[in-house]
């Protein structure tokens, strides 16, 4: 009888150290964490433009509609027959965008009825756009010259609404500007990584956002971007496309220098970290 209660506290004890005892937990196990950098990566890369794009407006207005619209479509068609004749330019290159025929009745402010009817027509307007994109840049600032000496008629007037510098080779200025981006926040994740004594490993994750591209010019700026967002550090990076050496191009002697076209990037990394 004495041995069989002997046994069973030492099972009963048994039984109790196990409950008790916590489970063994590697050490590689403890130490696997979520350590991470997130970094951005910006470039911007500033290409010469090879191609201008025109915007004009040609409006006239008089009392006789028929007449009023006769003389903007005399001067469009002259300034189409201008550019295609003297520089060059392809008939699918110039192009009328819309027309537009309105009213504008009297302004009788304190003129009482029925001295003035404001419900009459004082004159009527008429006015045309016209788009043109000249391919050779060199010869820009003598179309111009050339379309507002076209325009230059009585009761008509030209406006230039935008001049818009572009490149065929958007494409490919987007992938560089991609590229370098990417270096860029590469470079910047092993930089912080370095001084805080650890190595980046890993990439994790990865945001691309293309941004866009705009040029500024004396007549009129334009910004084209994809959306898209920027990250905690980030590391820039400018450069020029095209253009020859560091001196002033025959333009610029000229007294014309057209605007660069600036093409951007970003990138944002997330870098595991050693």
């Amino acid at each position: 009888m004495r041995i069989l209660i002997t046994a069973f506290f030492v099972l009963i004890g048994a039984a109790a150290g196990s409950a008790g005892a916590q489970p063994v937990v590697p050490e590689a196990s403890r130490s696997a964490g979520s350590h991470t950098i997130s970094v951005t990566g910006d470039a911007m890369i500033r290409v010469v433009p090879d191609e201008v794009r025109i915007v004009l407006d040609i409006s006239g207005r008089g009392r006789d509609l028929v007449k009023v619209q006769r003389l903007v479509d005399d001067t469009a068609a002259s300034m189409i027959a201008a550019a295609h004749n003297d520089f060059q330019i392809r008939r699918e290159y110039l192009q009328t965008d819309h027309m537009v025929l309105s009213p504008t009745y009297l302004q009788c402010y304190n003129r009482p009825y029925p001295e003035c009817d404001p419900t009459l027509i004082d004159y009527l307007s008429a006015t045309k756009g016209l788009v043109i994109r000249l391919q050779d840049i060199d010869r820009f600032e003598a179309l111009m010259g050339s379309l507002i000496a076209r325009g230059a008629r009585e009761g008509v007037t030209v406006e230039v609404l935008n001049v818009s510098f572009l490149t065929n080779d958007l494409r490919q200025h987007r992938d560089k500007a991609r590229e370098l981006a990417a270096k860029a926040a590469k470079e910047k994740a092993e930089a912080v990584a370095a001084a805080l004594g650890a190595e980046i490993g890993d990439v994790i994750s990865v945001n691309v956002d293309q941004g866009g591209w705009y040029h500024y010019s004396a007549y009129g700026s334009s910004w084209h971007r994809r959306s898209g967002h920027h990250g905690q550090m980030a590391q820039n990076v400018v450069q020029n496309f095209g253009g020859g050496g560091g001196g002033p191009s025959p333009d610029e002697e000229a007294g014309f220098a057209p605007g660069q076209i600036n093409v951007t990037a970003n990138i944002r990394a997330v870098f595991a970290l050693k």
